[in-house]
């Protein structure tokens, strides 16, 4: 019900049926977990080129390339990963080079996307993290070198 085409969305028949990056992208990552993956991939390629800026960016920043480490653990869809380079590296340079230096942390952002009252998110710095940590892992057995992110 709330798939479209190529297209999730957070809920169906109400203000919410729309995209949210994690929203969108935790049934994506069910999907691949049931060994879905070729219903998945086409619903991975849109939330790449999703964007909610200038709302969560970090947010929404930090939860992409986590996604596609999963992707490519699960599936180990090489093609992929390297065709969709252009739509998740850009993600990668808000969440790595805009630390806090006082804090380390990212800088504050709206609570949620419907309350604006801006917030250190501690479930955001994890997310930024683990998907450094993880993509890094994953451009290392891709052959990158230098695939140290965080």
């Amino acid at each position: 019900m709330i798939a479209e085409n190529d297209h999730m969305n957070y809920s169906a028949q109400n203000a919410y049926a729309r995209t949210y990056a994690v929203e969108f992208g935790t049934p994506v990552q069910a999907l691949l977990m049931y060994g879905l993956t070729e219903i998945a991939k086409p619903f991975a390629g849109d939330l790449f080129a999703f964007s909610q800026q200038p709302y969560l960016r970090f947010h929404n920043a930090a939860f992409k390339p986590q996604l596609l480490a999963r992707y490519y653990w699960l599936t180990q869809d090489r093609e992929f990963v390297r065709a969709t380079e252009s739509l998740w590296r850009p993600e990668l340079e808000p969440i790595m080079t805009n630390r806090e230096s006082s804090s380390g942390l990212l800088p504050k952002e709206a609570y949620c996307g419907d309350i604006n009252t801006k917030v250190y998110s501690l479930s955001t710095d994890a997310k930024r993290w683990r998907a450094g940590r993880d993509l890094a892992a994953v451009l290392e057995e891709l052959g990158e070198s230098n695939a140290e992110i965080v």
